[in-house]
């Protein structure tokens, strides 16, 4: 049977216009889905291996779903920033612990004519509240970017990204991207 491409306006209001409209007998593992919501566009594809509804990164048809569930593709990432980080540690970033297992943050810092750009790589283990982190930077620093750490912590049930200044008017923006 071929794979089919559905095209909707909504992800969960059970309609026919909505993503978890679509009953969970007539798909196939490898479908596509697109989803126009709020002015966003967001791609979808079915898995059948039983993973947990979590909207919106994961989308359980409402009838007959089985072990069905149509998983968010994040291709470009969701734009994050902060653009007037002063001294101390300021949270850049924060999301449900429960919404993936992992985050990557493809980021730049700058001060001035002060640059860096790198990935921050993490992962996590929700029911523990523990997080373990990288950062690679990609390129090596454009004057002195010291003065700047970024960490990935779990507070209240949320991953966080925090950058920590030892001084003032820091930039931090990142592309995140959820698994």
């Amino acid at each position: 049977m071929a794979l089919t491409r559905y095209v909707k306006t909504g992800l969960t209001g059970n309609g026919s216009q909505d993503l978890n409209g679509i009953d969970g007998d007539d798909l196939l593992a490898g479908d596509e889905a697109h989803v126009y919501d709020t002015g966003c566009a967001l791609h979808y594809v079915l898995d059948t291996s039983g993973l947990t509804a979590n909207s919106p990164y994961k989308i359980a048809p409402a009838t007959n779903p089985g072990a069905k569930i149509w998983v968010l593709q994040q291709t470009g990432g969701t734009p994050v920033a902060d653009t007037d980080i002063d001294t101390g540690a300021v949270v850049v970033d924060s999301f449900p612990d429960t919404d993936g297992d992992a985050c990557f943050w493809e980021f730049v810092v700058k001060k001035g004519a002060n640059l860096r750009a790198g990935l921050m790589i993490a992962v996590w283990e929700a029911t523990g509240n523990t997080v373990e982190y990288d950062q690679s930077n990609v390129t090596d620093d454009i004057g002195d970017t010291s003065d700047l750490v970024l960490s990935v912590s779990i507070s209240s049930d949320n991953v966080r990204l925090v950058a920590t200044a030892d001084s003032d008017d820091w930039s931090v923006s990142t592309l995140r991207r959820i698994i």
